[in-house]
């Protein structure tokens, strides 16, 4: 796999992608496209923690998977701290690849926040 930017990125044919979200406080509030376009989560899929979750999924022969993941926030009222933030740890299965990854930062009152991600064999 290679990170191509924007979210965008390219991998061999029949890689299998792993996705390792955490989130630095609780609630994990982070909710994946069910199925991703182009191909489907590897079951049986990993219950989330309390601030993580580790997803699967294998690229087809050829063309495209993408999916949506929407990133959400929950405080209580008295709570000094504003933001939550997820941090996204891409890797694939073929020698070389490399490891991406990706922070969003979800503010008080400011989720959900979608993020489309999509990966093309090259």
């Amino acid at each position: 796999m290679k990170d191509l930017g924007n979210n965008s990125f390219s991998t061999g044919s029949r890689e299998k992608i792993t996705i390792d979200v955490s989130v630095d406080r609780k609630p994990y509030l982070c909710k994946f496209q069910d199925p991703p376009k182009g191909s489907k989560w590897d079951s049986p899929p990993q219950r989330p923690t309390d601030t993580s979750e580790k997803r699967f999924f294998d690229m087809p022969e050829n063309g495209q998977v993408r999916f949506e993941v929407g990133f959400d926030s929950a405080f209580s009222e008295d709570d000094s701290d504003d933001q939550a933030t997820y941090t996204l740890k891409f890797s694939g299965s073929a020698s070389g690849s490399q490891s991406p990854t990706r922070t969003v930062v979800v503010p008080k009152d400011g989720g959900p926040i979608p993020m489309k991600y999509t990966f093309t064999v090259t």
